[in-house]
């Protein structure tokens, strides 16, 4: 239906001959009519579907094995609690305040043969410590973990503790 009234349109306004305005006008009010209630019927399922979302009741599903304390009204609007955020690392404007290399403008690599300094980046482990724990910019964190692989190598620094 609604590819037909299209093409009509289209024939209509596309025709080489004089045209007549009013059936042009129905036309493409029918159009307009068609469109508008696609529109309308796209939203009322986005509507439906954020409904269903947002809703607190948990969803059966034919196929699913139902344990008796699943029918419960108290399982079926459990939520699960909010996740916590993960550790994640500062943003650059807060790590170039805290970090203190690059406030004193000096190079991690010079500290290549200072244990009392890369001490302060690794674990009791010996591993590396995240930028999320050191508050580094990720050049320093970069060139700070060059430094401590290299004076592991070069025997300054123990490989598998502090």
């Amino acid at each position: 239906m609604f590819t037909a009234c299209v093409r009509q349109t289209f024939r209509r306004s596309f025709a080489t001959s004089a045209r007549r305005q009013n059936k042009q006008d129905d036309g493409l009010k029918t159009v307009h009519i068609l469109l508008s209630d696609q529109s309308k019927k796209q939203d009322l399922k986005k509507q439906q579907q954020q409904q269903r979302d947002n809703s607190s009741f948990h969803m059966f599903h034919s196929d699913q094995f139902l344990h008796p304390g699943s029918l419960s009204y108290k399982a079926c609007t459990s939520t699960r609690p909010p996740r916590s955020r993960l550790n994640v690392a500062p943003s650059p404007a807060v790590a170039r305040q805290k970090d203190i290399f690059h406030q004193l403008n000096l190079d991690p690599r010079d500290f290549t043969t200072n244990r009392a300094i890369l001490y302060e980046f690794v674990t009791e482990m010996g591993k590396i410590k995240s930028r999320s724990q050191t508050q580094l910019s990720v050049k320093t964190q970069r060139l700070l973990g060059r430094t401590i692989r290299r004076s592991k190598m070069m025997g300054i620094i123990p490989t598998l503790s502090k």
